[in-house]
């Protein structure tokens, strides 16, 4: 068994990015990524099902979808193989827009509609930031959905 110091320089020098080694390490150790630089030194907990998760990414499979998880403004989302991982680039735009609507319309009670909402990121989140908003979320695909309910 290896400290969580341990498997994050075994796995570095594998060429796995930092982000995603870390990002691993919290899901195994129920950490939070402040936690996790607390208890480096601490042994990890799940050391197997780490390796597992590693060997994964290693074979082409992205740590989103290993740990069926992905983070969209600083908030859990849960995501499989049937919707896309959310992006830094749409956080940004989807912060971006509704600071641009908020100048626009400022206050007015308006419908937003989430068009393939794929895991519900967008529309949750905007949901969450406005909660004066009607939203709607939409989508075709019935395994998506269920992503998103």
């Amino acid at each position: 068994m290896s400290t969580n110091r341990e498997l994050f320089f075994r796995y570095q020098k594998e060429g796995i990015p930092n982000s995603v080694i870390f990002f691993a390490l919290e899901q195994v150790n129920g950490f939070t990524h402040t936690q996790l630089a607390m208890n480096f030194d601490l042994k990890t907990k799940n050391y197997a099902t780490f390796c597992r998760a590693m060997e994964r990414y290693l074979k082409g499979e992205m740590i989103e979808y290993v740990f069926n998880k992905s983070y969209f403004l600083n908030r859990p989302f849960y995501i499989d193989k049937h919707v896309l991982i959310p992006r830094q680039e749409t956080e940004q735009l989807v912060v971006l827009s509704l600071e641009k609507i908020k100048q626009k319309f400022g206050d007015k009670k308006l419908k937003v509609a989430d068009i393939c909402t794929g895991s519900g990121a967008i529309g949750i989140s905007v949901a969450l930031a406005q909660t004066d908003y009607i939203i709607y979320l939409s989508e075709i695909d019935h395994k998506a959905i269920k992503v998103a309910d």
